[in-house]
């Protein structure tokens, strides 16, 4: 089997503010993908604070069904075009605090 692994996993829309003693479960899941060579990626993510608790998914399949299906990935494509330095841009970039 090959591998690639994603390096950014976009979760939530809106950054979520977390503090001391809060607490977040991840399961990574690997699986071959439909070619049964290459792994699809997904977690699957609970974070509990003081706000109470919230939960999220994010997949990174090998063949994708579309391409910038997300908000993270609309707009990096787009800042990238306009000379983004790093992650921040990004962030800045969907109108998000790094």
């Amino acid at each position: 089997m090959t591998t690639f692994a994603p390096v950014y996993l976009p979760l939530w829309d809106e950054p979520i503010q977390v503090e001391a003693g809060d607490v977040m479960e991840v399961e990574f899941v690997r699986a071959l993908s439909g070619d049964g060579v290459h792994p699809d990626y997904s977690a699957v993510v609970r974070l509990t604070t003081s706000e109470g608790c919230v939960e999220a998914t994010a997949s990174s399949p090998y063949e994708p069904a579309g391409f910038r299906q997300g908000w993270f990935y609309r707009e990096l494509f787009t800042a990238r075009r306009r000379s983004v330095q790093g992650p921040a841009d990004v962030a800045a970039a969907a109108g998000q605090t790094p």
